[in-house]
């Protein structure tokens, strides 16, 4: 058996083909939200900090802009 180490796992929300956020939220594997700060360099610039939101903050129900869940 081949197994490879998962770093990290997430969702991409796109609006109008722009980064809206990016997330830990990816089903059953969440790494905590500090995992990102290991992320490659060039991924980080593809995910901009200022776009993370921790899946504990969508799972509330709420968004980085004060509406209703995120994830829909």
């Amino acid at each position: 058996m081949n197994v490879t180490k998962v770093h990290f796992a997430g969702v991409l929300k796109f609006v109008q083909q722009q980064l809206a956020f990016w997330s830990n939220a990816s089903g059953h594997f969440m790494p905590p939200a500090e995992a990102r700060h290991a992320l490659l360099p060039y991924i980080k610039l593809l995910l901009p900090e200022s776009r993370f939101v921790d899946h504990r903050f969508l799972l509330s129900g709420c968004s980085k802009t004060g509406g209703i869940a995120a994830l829909v």
